[in-house]
């Protein structure tokens, strides 16, 4: 997990694998988002797969890009980890309420 992906364009689907050959769609992620991020700062190996639905541009950034932009750029990379900061906060806001539809 040394890397994150921004959707530019196109769809990702995240899948879980459920063993004996099957899997499950966990989210379909559009433009403007992010994939693996979670992972990406927890050094947790990914927990999902992801696939295009469709014809997709995506960039990636690297942990090693990450700090040498934090060591050149401090005050992009600030800017970054509060972007950052904010979509795990929307993430975990959104989880929540799935959680608790649940109940």
């Amino acid at each position: 997990p040394d890397r994150l992906y921004f959707v530019e364009s196109g769809e990702v689907s995240t899948i879980q694998d459920l063993g004996s050959g099957k899997t499950q769609r966990v989210q379909t992620l559009g433009a403007g988002t992010i994939v693996g991020e979670v992972e990406f700062y927890t050094q947790i190996p990914y927990s999902l797969a992801a696939i295009a639905d469709q014809p997709c541009k995506l960039y990636c950034l690297r942990q090693s890009a990450l700090k040498r932009m934090q060591e050149e750029h401090p005050q992009v990379a600030t800017l970054f980890s509060e972007l950052m900061n904010s979509v795990l906060a929307n993430r975990l806001t959104y989880m929540q309420n799935e959680i608790a539809s649940l109940t």
